[in-house]
């Protein structure tokens, strides 16, 4: 139940509690007298999401629309009566680009002076420009692999999960694919969280990844060097002898570092005998065609943690379909308690020790293999001052301190 209480002051009663519900409350203030009418499901459709009115440093001026329909530029201008500090930069604008490439020449021409995001594969050009600053705070998501054994029993076996994570070197996908930039994590928990623990690395051990698959019925090897079982097929009529290899299909986005990530996998798992395929879909498509219906054996993914870092929608059973975010369809009732415990909880101690306890379980149970933390690659002119980013929650977040920004400076005489 929502009331007010006074002009000031709102009121919410909760039917349980639920220690994470002010994490939950980051919706800027909005005029009731423009969106009460809208009901929830219109809230995307509107196009008051293109003019905002909101309480923050800066008000929407004006924006400008290609041919196609697509935006192109958006302004927006200091507003001299936000409740805080006034922002120092009068105006900004957002430009807005087919393709990265594309935005990457127009920052080393200083047709911009910031760039929201570089990939790891074109720092190096961008480095050569000696005007631009780099910075790299850590994003609050973990990049994992999530099994499927739903829709491939293969994965049901521990022993093949083990030889896939023992077959992956986490820091070369790092170096490769991110040019350094991200953390390798090995647990569900990001570092710093509540519960979060350090625990013994799971290395890279091709030996020890040959031996658990041994312990298979994928004891033979192809003549493409993949483990292999022996079976039957029929060719002409008769029934001979064959060698099905052992094989998973790996989902990811259709985006350079996600393909990278995934080819680089591919070939560390060639080394331990596992052949998988890549299949890449669509950014606009990823949401229905895959994570929705479930539809993958193998998912490259990155996770998106809320201010709380509360992992009950990553890991309860009851989120295993959608809209839940159980990738990895994981059921295991001792993990629910947990994660039910440490969200009604508000003894913050008690809280680490249900979060440790599940942190465990699932490193013991490998449901996934949680593979890197990414850093959010921001560039930015040096003309660009007083800049402080550390942990982002989302790229937006890079925007928190803006109105401490400034350009120039002027010495004033009183």
């Amino acid at each position: 139940m929502v009331s007010e209480v006074d002009e000031h002051t709102v009121q919410f009663v909760l039917d349980e509690p639920f220690n994470s519900f002010l994490s939950t409350l980051t919706v800027g203030i909005l005029p009731s007298s423009l969106w009460a009418e809208l009901a929830p499901k219109n809230i995307p459709l509107t196009s008051l999401n293109l003019t905002p009115i909101g309480s923050g440093p800066y008000k929407f001026e004006k924006y400008t629309i290609e041919k196609s329909g697509k935006i192109h530029s958006y302004i927006v201008s200091r507003f001299d009566d936000y409740y805080n500090s006034t922002p120092k930069i009068e105006k900004i604008i957002f430009k807005f680009y087919p393709d990265i490439e594309t935005a990457v020449t127009a920052l080393e021409n200083q047709n911009i002076e910031g760039l929201g995001f570089v990939p790891g594969r074109l720092v190096d050009s961008v480095k050569k420009n000696h005007s631009i600053n780099f910075y790299h705070p850590s994003l609050f998501q973990e990049v994992a692999l999530f099994f499927n054994q739903e829709s491939q029993p293969l994965l049901k076996d521990k022993n093949i999960r083990q030889a896939l994570a023992l077959s992956i070197d986490k820091e070369a996908i790092i170096t490769s694919a991110l040019n350094g930039n991200g953390t390798v994590i090995n647990t569900p928990l990001l570092p710093g969280t509540i519960g979060y623990f350090s625990e013994t690395a799971t290395t890279k051990d091709l030996s020890a990844a040959s031996a658990l698959i041994s312990k298979t019925d994928y004891i033979e090897i192809s003549t493409d060097g993949y483990r292999a079982k022996k079976t039957k097929k029929t060719e002409n009529g008769q029934t001979v002898d064959s060698l099905e290899e052992l094989t998973f299909n790996l989902t990811t986005i259709n985006q350079p570092e996600f393909i990278q990530v995934a080819q680089i996998i591919v070939e560390q798992a060639k080394l331990a005998g596992i052949k998988i395929q890549i299949e890449t879909v669509a950014v606009s498509d990823f949401y229905n065609d895959v994570i929705k219906p479930r539809h993958y054996q193998i998912l490259l993914t990155a996770i998106q943690f809320g201010l709380d870092s509360d992992p009950y929608s990553f890991w309860h059973s009851s989120q295993a379909n959608d809209p839940g975010l159980n990738l990895s369809l994981y059921v295991n009732k001792k993990v629910d308690d947990l994660l039910e415990k440490a969200r009604v909880t508000n003894n913050s101690d008690e809280q680490a020790e249900f979060y440790k306890e599940f942190q465990n379980i699932l490193i013991e149970d490998l449901p996934a293999i949680f593979l890197y933390q990414p850093t959010y690659t921001y560039a930015v002119n040096d003309k660009i001052k007083n800049l402080e980013l550390n942990t982002l929650y989302s790229p937006a977040d890079r925007f928190q301190k803006v109105s401490d920004w400034y350009i120039k400076t002027k010495q004033v005489f009183k």
